[in-house]
């Protein structure tokens, strides 16, 4: 993988797939909300460079904390673009660099291994309470007849439990009866579903970095508002 990028053990010999994280190094990928969007599309450009994709387009979720899901079944015009008001991005289609932007929230990749399909999620609080990972296996299955069992998933990196509390109101949304505040484990909660969704243990993988504790990764919740973002991205070749 390309110096300043993370991936996943799940896909690193995996040469069918291309996935990644992307670290502070690599620029600020704010699309949606940063200072200076040519500046966004000038990183974009620049790391397509680096990963030898130059004519590949990007799709990126607007990302809005729900649990609508696109489907890109056929090639974009313009080299990037966005599917409004979507927290994860699904197709078969060869080529496209599906985009998911984080900074604490949890960046999930699903590969269907024989149907040939990715999925891309945004996971928030809000998107693990709503379903957002479960309905993507889901959508996978509906759009393209891909079973639970043949999936690969990956959690990328997140805040990590020992620097995410929450207050009670948000911990029994995620399902979680507790008093007071409670310090909560997105990637776990993520893995409970994925597998109540019938993707199999072994399948599922997790890179164990916490975007809080290293200054490589962009945190909302160490930086506030001076936090940019992280692209994580997968591509079928």
């Amino acid at each position: 993988m390309t110096r300043g990028l993370l991936s996943s053990t799940a896909f690193q010999r995996n040469k069918n797939i291309l996935q990644g994280t992307t670290t502070i190094s690599l620029g600020d990928f704010n699309f949606f909300h940063g200072q200076d969007r040519k500046q966004v599309r000038k990183d974009i450009i620049r790391l397509k460079a680096l990963l030898k994709i130059n004519d590949n387009p990007v799709v990126l979720a607007q990302q809005v904390h729900g649990k609508e899901i696109g489907v890109v079944r056929k090639r974009p015009r313009t080299q990037i673009s966005y599917i409004p008001r979507t927290d994860a991005l699904v197709t078969d289609l060869p080529g496209i660099l599906l985009g998911i932007l984080t900074a604490d929230c949890v960046p999930v990749f699903l590969y269907d291994r024989e149907k040939r399909v990715i999925g891309a999620i945004h996971a928030g609080w809000r998107g693990v309470a709503k379903g957002i990972v479960p309905d993507t296996v889901r959508k996978m299955r509906s759009s393209f007849r891909c079973r639970p069992e043949d999936i690969t998933a990956a959690i990328g990196p997140h805040i990590c439990r020992s620097h995410y509390e929450v207050d009670m109101a948000t911990a029994h949304e995620l399902g979680l009866r507790a008093r007071g505040k409670i310090k909560v484990d997105l990637g776990r909660l993520i893995r409970q579903q994925l597998l109540a969704a019938g993707v199999k243990g072994a399948y599922i993988a997790a890179t164990g970095l916490c975007t809080y504790g290293s200054l490589r990764l962009y945190s909302f919740r160490r930086q506030r508002e001076m936090a940019g973002r992280m692209l994580s991205f997968l591509l079928i070749k």
